[in-house]
């Protein structure tokens, strides 16, 4: 099985692979707007390829303002994400033989008569 940070970096590497492509659409037919996909697709790249990494780097700088409220939006991104995460996360496996299990209690009750 893969680790998690390879499986990440795939997933985000598809997907920004994905957004460019949506930019590329977007920059031939007038009703998709192009430019909000490259951003995305960009943003997603920044972190595995290091030239777009200090490209952004250096946007922060030149624009600290913008930069803030980035800053503020990954930070609510994350908070969503985690909250996803415990959301869809697997429960373990309830064990019938534990002894606080009301519902093992009542397995081993009729498993006995």
């Amino acid at each position: 099985m893969l680790a998690k940070p390879l499986v990440y970096r795939i997933l985000r590497i598809t997907l920004g692979i994905i957004f460019l492509l949506l930019s590329i659409i977007g920059g031939l037919l007038p009703v998709v707007q192009g430019w909000m996909f490259l951003f995305v697709a960009l943003y997603l790249f920044s972190y595995d390829i290091p030239i777009v990494r200090r490209t952004f780097r250096r946007l922060e700088e030149r624009f600290p303002r913008h930069a803030d409220g980035l800053h503020a939006f990954e930070a609510r991104m994350k908070q969503r994400l985690a909250k996803w995460k415990h959301r869809f996360a697997r429960k373990p496996a309830v064990d019938p033989a534990a002894p606080n299990d009301p519902a093992a209690k009542s397995a081993i009750k009729h498993a006995a008569k």
